[in-house]
Parts: structure tokens; C-alpha cells; sequence
């Protein structure tokens, strides 16, 4: 059966994608960058083909991909099928203002810096980007997570881990792809050794409805772009995984900005 051929729709799924291209010293495997971008290349294009909806935290490996996937797969007249959720600490760059330009397809919120000073200054940092990621995962009711940088040694929180634990509060479907090529998704599946203990039972909430054989594959695969057709059609029939009713966390439109477009005038 050709995609062409298939029945269904993702309408009402609102798919997180969560990650990064590793740090180097954490690649398992010759070229995981190029695997990770084909993923969230082939699996957006998808997604948007049929109806779903793309929620995405504004990271300049991932974002640009998004839309291009977006502009070309999305049906005439579906409007925004993109969330993209940015920090303010990030929202006064030059990647931010290009993005702007994609408003058509795109629905972007801008959650308020926290502290003082830039993204160099580690706790502004920190406390700004949790504020971004419970937005986020408002956002979401289902989430992938593939890669991710694992901030061994900078104080930085890693993004897959702390979104992760977000999804755990809202008892999320989720999918952990790509173990096998290193990053924060190895050390959460046990494919490489993680320094402490893990801070939440990740495994006992997950239910995503894959069995443990098949989640398995996902969770330690190296071929990352043949992932995404399996997620792709577990989605197109487990529609019931968008419907499950899901905790609220606890964010207020005060945390956000009113008018993301005034913060290219910023100085």
C-alpha cells in the first residue's frame, strides 16, 4: 500500500517533536546529524500531509526543516499547521526575525525571559527555557523525542529531558527514537550509561500502545528515518492516543507576549 493509497486523517493531533543533533562527543554513530534531520524532515512532511499539527520549540536545527515541510505538504487552505514556541531570551535574533515571514503557516508564542542578562548567563537561561517548555507541552498531546544534546558539564538543563518530564505531569503518549545513535535519548534508554539515576519511571507512563518489542526498536534504533513511518502509521490508527484526556500544567497567558512582531525592534 502507497501513502497515496491510505485512509485517515491526523486531524486533532498535535505531535511534539523534541530534540537535537547531539554534541559530538556523544555521537554513537558516524553521521546521526544527517539521520536526525531526515527524520524530522520525512515525519513532518507526513504529519502535515494528513491533517496533523507540528508543535516545536524553536530549535535552529529542526526549525527551518519544519517549515520547509510545512510550505510544501500542507493541503490548500489549512491555515496554520505549525506551533512553534520561542523564549524571549531568543525571540531579538536574526533566525527569529526570518521566521516571522512564515506567519501564514505558522502559529508562534513567545513566553517571557526570566532573570537577567543573555542565554550565556546559566540560570536566565535555565528558568526561561522551563517556562518555554511547560508552554510547550500545553501544546502537545502526543510527543517524540530523537537525539538531544545532554549538557554534560555547562549547568544547562537538557531540553529532551525536562520536556520528558513535562509529558510525564500531563501522562502524554510518547516515543523515544534513535537511542542507538547517542545523545539525551541513549542515556534515558539505557544505551549508554547516564551519570545519576533517572529522576521519574519514565517507562511505567509512557503508553504510547506499541508493544515492548516494537517500542524497543524505536527506542535503540540507528536508522532514525525509517522510524518515521512506523510512528506515522501508529498515529493514522491510534487516533484514541490525541483523544486521551491529559493534566493541564500550570501556565497563564500572562507568561506570554501579546506581540511577538515588536521584539524585532528591540535594542
Amino acid at each position: 500500500m502507497t501513502l497515496k493509497e491510505l485512509k485517515g486523517s491526523l486531524s486533532g493531533i498535535n505531535i511534539g517533536l523534541s530534540g537535537a543533533v547531539p554534541e559530538c562527543s556523544e555521537w554513537t554513530e558516524p553521521a546521526p546529524d544527517r539521520a536526525i534531520i531526515e527524520f524530522v524532515a520525512v515525519f513532518t512532511g507526513l504529519v502535515i500531509k494528513y491533517g496533523g499539527r507540528i508543535v516545536h520549540g524553536f530549535h535552529p536545527t529542526f526549525t527551518p526543516i519544519i517549515l520547509d515541510q510545512a510550505k510544501h505538504h500542507a493541503p490548500p487552505g489549512s491555515g496554520k499547521v505549525v506551533t512553534l514556541v520561542i523564549s524571549e531570551l531568543w525571540a531579538n535574533t536574526p533566525d527569529f526575525r526570518d521566521i516571522l515571514s512564515w506567519s501564514e503557516i505558522a502559529e508562534i508564542i513567545v513566553t517571557k525571559q526570566i532573570g537577567e542578562g543573555g542565554p550565556e548567563i546559566v540560570d536566565t537561561r535555565n528558568r526561561s527555557l522551563s517556562l518555554m517548555r511547560l508552554h510547550l507541552l500545553q501544546q502537545m498531546n502526543v510527543m517524540i523525542a530523537v537525539g538531544g544534546k545532554v549538557h554534560s558539564n555547562d549547568g544547562i538543563i537538557p531540553g529532551v529531558l525536562e520536556e520528558l518530564k513535562y509529558a510525564s505531569c500531563r501522562r502524554m503518549a510518547c516515543f523515544l527514537i534513535g537511542g542507538g545513535m547517542g545523545g539525551m535519548v541513549a542515556k534515558l534508554v539505557g544505551v549508554q550509561s547516564w551519570p545519576s539515576e533517572q529522576p521519574w519511571p519514565w517507562e511505567s507512563w509512557r503508553q504510547n500502545g506499541l508493544t515492548n518489542q516494537k517500542d524497543r526498536e524505536l527506542q535503540t534504533a540507528t536508522d532514525v528515518g525509517s522510524c518515521a513511518s512506523i510512528i506515522f502509521y501508529h498515529l493514522l490508527h491510534h487516533p484514541e492516543l490525541a483523544k486521551r484526556e491529559l493534566a493541564r500544567l500550570d501556565v497563564s497567558e500572562k507568561d506570554c507576549l501579546n506581540d511577538a512582531t515588536i521584539l524585532t525592534f528591540k535594542k
